[in-house]
């Protein structure tokens, strides 16, 4: 289960027939959403004493997803597993599109790899450094990083875009699609990593086209973890020390950003008058308690599950942080990684955690 489910069951519970037809059942629905912070620390969840107990089927869906550990005839539903039943697609031209802060962005290249390898008609992919609903926006940041004016997509791109793909396979317009690179994506890298002036990283990309996904140039690199903390092409040996940490399950380490979507929770509305808040559409005050997107690693009073001093997550005690030596690129195009972004040197860090 990826917890941030919880909290969309209760996006499609405030919508659903039950929430429709009686006024309780959404009243119950959206008071579970303003107090979201507080229900999703209240487990282990029991079935009849969550808010979703007012729309029984989203409860049951609920509880698959919490007691189905293993995969079963519930996983295997082609609701569930697109990919186990693949070979039933129709070939028919299709596109993919996607970000790469999207909790789907394996799902969709995925998708697109099989369908372009089993279908003869065209097949398209479009990956950007977007969120879940970050393409339809016309802004070049997610979150706490700054992507460049070139990340811009949004609708007055993507509008036209769709407008020309369907003109091309439903209209029969010749307009030169099919002669295009099939794969677009979006690389992230290449700022100066400063800080702008609305406090996000600099942290650039550009555009590519590709032929292929995954790219058949690629040369993949084993990198093991080494107890000393580093990241290393060297393989440890037999006799090298464990690396490890105790977890305190009354104290997790909190998620700050990632890949999410959809962990929702009313935001306050105190200054709106009492006619407004009765009427408005819940989702114009809805807000994620896990903001979407590339995040600065240091905790944050605001954040579920923070506590003082809050530390960047690297420095606690129950989090483990292996890290490369410095990339050097060999030329100026190719991008400096970086993946937490302190006081330290700017280096490519990858840390293993709890979740």
């Amino acid at each position: 289960m990826a917890l941030h489910m919880f909290g969309a069951l209760f996006l499609h519970a405030q919508d659903s027939q039950e929430a429709q037809r009686e006024p309780e059942v959404w009243r119950v629905i959206v008071d579970g959403m303003d107090h979201m912070r507080d229900l999703v620390c209240a487990t282990p969840f029991k079935p009849g004493e969550t808010p979703l107990r007012v729309v029984p089927n989203l409860e049951k869906t609920l509880f698959d997803y919490y007691y189905r550990g293993t995969y079963d005839e519930f996983w295997a539903q082609d609701c569930n597993d697109f990919q186990a039943h693949f070979a039933r697609h129709a070939d028919i031209p299709g596109t993919y599109s996607g970000g790469w802060f999207d909790p789907f962005a394996i799902a969709t290249t995925t998708y697109y790899a099989s369908m372009a390898k089993q279908n003869t008609t065209p097949q398209r992919l479009l990956m950007g450094p977007w969120t879940h609903m970050g393409s339809r926006n016309v802004l070049s940041w997610a979150n706490d990083v700054d992507f460049g004016p070139e990340s811009v997509w949004g609708f007055p791109i993507l509008n036209p875009d769709q407008e020309r793909w369907f003109a091309r396979w439903l209209k029969d317009e010749p307009n030169g699609f099919e002669d295009e690179a099939p794969v677009r994506i979006f690389v992230m890298g290449g700022g100066d990593g400063r800080k702008n002036a609305e406090g996000r990283l600099n942290h650039g990309g550009h555009w590519r086209t590709e032929n292929e996904w995954p790219l058949a140039r690629t040369q993949f690199t084993p990198f093991y973890l080494r107890s000393e903390g580093s990241l290393s092409g060297e393989a440890p040996t037999e006799d090298n020390a464990p690396a490890s940490y105790d977890f305190d399950p009354e104290h997790p380490v909190p998620t700050l950003g990632g890949a999410v979507t959809g962990f929702f929770e009313m935001a306050p509305m105190p200054h709106l008058d009492p006619f407004w808040v009765k009427y408005l559409p819940p989702w114009v005050r809805m807000r994620s308690i896990v903001p979407d997107g590339p995040m600065d690693q240091a905790e944050k009073p605001d954040v579920v599950g923070a506590r003082p001093p809050y530390p960047r997550l690297s420095e606690r005690p129950d989090v483990l942080v292996f890290q490369t030596a410095r990339f050097r690129p060999t030329s100026s195009s190719q991008a400096r990684s970086t993946f937490d972004y302190g006081s330290r040197p700017r280096r490519p860090i990858l840390t293993s955690r709890p979740s």
